[in-house]
């Protein structure tokens, strides 16, 4: 892979993790530049397999990522989101290993939450803006049928999950694309009404007391039931 410049640069795009941008108010995909020498780090045969996205490979845009920097935990910021997770997730049914995994993203990125390069593995520059409607595609289109998929497979037996993967084609996220930029849509941590400010304290509340306390409590339910579906997905 060559740089995408004459400087020995490669243009890329960091995912910034819910900490970095709560704490540092840094933008959530944000254009950067790395050495090559880095590049080749991350591109190497080497390099753990679950920094490649399936899921972008399959619409031909193929990219590697890797975690840059894990955030502390600290009093005001107990929950770290990542869009990185979500880009992740995994595609594969050729082996019984495959299948076990499908739908999951690896513990390399559910484990270790944080700050993430993204490059392309064609050297092309990385626009952040493209980046950032695929995460959104993938957290609002593709994991709830996924997560839909897993439990009908487990729980009914009954196999949808190829039907999903037909669904992850070039045509349905340009298609996605076109809606979400004519819409003005923007993707955060709030993103498709998910209140990550009220997850937080509903969260905390349940480890403290096991319930919700909250007078308004069935107002809070769905926020609720989102906090817990997200909790399954990302801890397995």
């Amino acid at each position: 892979m060559t740089s995408t410049n004459e400087t020995g640069l490669t243009n890329a795009v960091r995912i910034n993790s819910s900490v970095s941008q709560k704490l540092y108010g840094r933008p959530i995909f944000e254009s950067v530049t790395l050495w090559d020498v880095y590049v080749q780090k991350m591109m190497r045969p080497s390099a753990p397999h679950d920094q490649a996205s399936q899921i972008a490979r399959r619409i031909g845009t193929p990219l590697r990522a890797y975690l840059e920097h894990r955030h502390e935990r600290s009093d005001q910021v107990r929950m770290d989101w990542s869009y990185a997770v979500f880009l992740h997730m995994s595609c594969k049914l050729d082996t019984k290993q495959d299948s076990i995994n499908w739908g999951w993203a690896s513990d390399y990125w559910k484990m270790n939450s944080g700050d993430a390069y993204v490059i392309r593995e064609d050297g092309k520059p990385l626009c952040p803006r493209l980046l950032e409607v695929l995460c959104a595609w993938c957290y609002q289109e593709l994991q709830p049928k996924f997560q839909i998929a897993m439990e009908e497979y487990y729980d009914r037996f009954v196999d949808k999950r190829k039907d999903v993967l037909a669904l992850i084609t070039k045509e349905n996220f340009e298609a996605y694309k076109e809606k979400f930029e004519r819409e003005g849509k923007t993707a955060d941590y709030g993103f498709d009404d998910f209140d990550f400010a009220s997850a937080e304290e509903v969260y905390e509340e349940i480890l403290r007391t096991g319930q919700i306390q909250d007078q308004n409590a069935s107002a809070r339910e769905k926020t609720t039931t989102r906090i817990e579906s997200r909790a399954a997905y990302l801890i397995r």
